[in-house]
């Protein structure tokens, strides 16, 4: 009888360990899923370009080493001054920048040649959320859709989850291509204007209706006066700024407080309520909360590995009374 035991405690230790471990290592496959996205290159960007060029039936452009060279560097100079221009350091331009590196634009440089830039910012933004916002107005778009221009050079560059996106597109005087004569690239002379594509989260006025913004990074004097809709002149004005250089901390006056103006109560006279019904919309935009994955197949988990127990236990006792039944029966022999 002490082997019979033994060996029920050994086979039922056994049975237990091959049972549980296979759930607590579904469980543990659960928690240790990844589904942090893959950060933006270069390469994904000059990518989604060529995908919008071909979709639209003109060639990709040809990837060019010193356009790629300058692109980079200017979205590294932006992510070091935390915002974003279309000017260097220096104060060039890029088709400046171009000539500079060596790249030779075709064209009348006096009006800036056969160049155009794209330059956007966003926190965890991809590159394709970049090309779809350069897609919302004909100066980014038609950098990208130009039938003139042929090579692209693309920078990104990420501090912390702030990403920077610059294209440089342009046509080289060595091209055996022919330009037209009286038809200049329509973002060469720019509206100089870059896209920030995230979207600013607007403060929320004060008691006596101020409202206040602090400067983040890619933040401009530009996407304020449209995300708050007010003038940039007015938020120059109320600030006392003379340029358009704001710095990332900097506490703006967006709105100044309400005047109260006095008024003279009128007698109405009490109209009956109307059975018609009023719909109120709303213009706040909500976002439904997102559930992770280990939250929805977690209950399952424990439901499944508190069943795989009470067999176990079950089995237990089943073993259990026929070893009873077993010694009784041998002890009536």
């Amino acid at each position: 009888m002490p082997i019979f035991r033994k060996n029920f405690l050994v086979v039922t230790s056994l049975l237990i360990v091959l049972l549980i471990k296979p759930a607590n290592n579904l469980i543990s496959t659960g928690f240790s899923r990844n589904n942090n996205p893959s950060p933006a290159s270069s390469q994904e960007l000059i990518s989604a370009v060529n995908s919008l060029r071909v979709s639209n039936g003109l060639p990709p452009y040809k990837v060019n080493q010193i356009l790629m060279t300058i692109a980079q560097a200017h979205s590294d100079y932006q992510a070091s001054i935390g915002t974003v221009t279309h000017y260097g350091s220096d104060g060039s331009r890029p088709f400046q920048r171009a000539l500079a590196a060596g790249y030779q634009v075709a064209g009348d440089l006096t009006l800036g040649g056969y160049f155009s830039e794209n330059i956007a910012a966003g926190n965890n933004y991809s590159s394709l959320d970049a090309v779809n916002s350069w897609q919302l107005d004909a100066p980014h778009l038609n950098t990208m859709l130009s039938s003139t221009l042929q090579d692209i050079g693309a920078g990104v560059s990420m501090v912390g989850n702030y990403i920077y996106f610059t294209i440089d597109v342009g046509l080289s005087a060595n091209s055996q291509k022919e330009t037209p004569a009286d038809e200049y690239f329509t973002s060469t002379a720019n509206s100089f204007y870059p896209v920030i594509t995230n979207k600013i989260l607007t403060s929320t006025p004060e008691i006596d209706g101020t409202i206040f913004h602090v400067v983040k990074a890619g933040d401009t004097i530009w996407s304020l006066s449209r995300a708050y809709n007010i003038s940039e002149s007015d938020i120059k004005v109320q600030n006392s700024l003379i340029g358009d250089t704001i710095y990332i901390g900097d506490k703006l006056i967006i709105r100044l407080p309400y005047t109260p103006t006095p008024t003279i109560p009128t007698r109405t006279e009490t109209m009956q309520p109307s059975h018609t019904s009023t719909i109120i919309s709303s213009a706040t935009e909500k976002t439904s909360p997102t559930v992770e994955p280990v939250q929805e197949i977690l209950p399952s988990l424990i439901g499944r590995r508190n069943i795989v127990i009470s067999i176990i236990l079950f089995s237990i006792f089943i073993s259990g009374l026929l070893a009873i039944l077993l010694k009784a029966n041998r002890n009536k022999q």
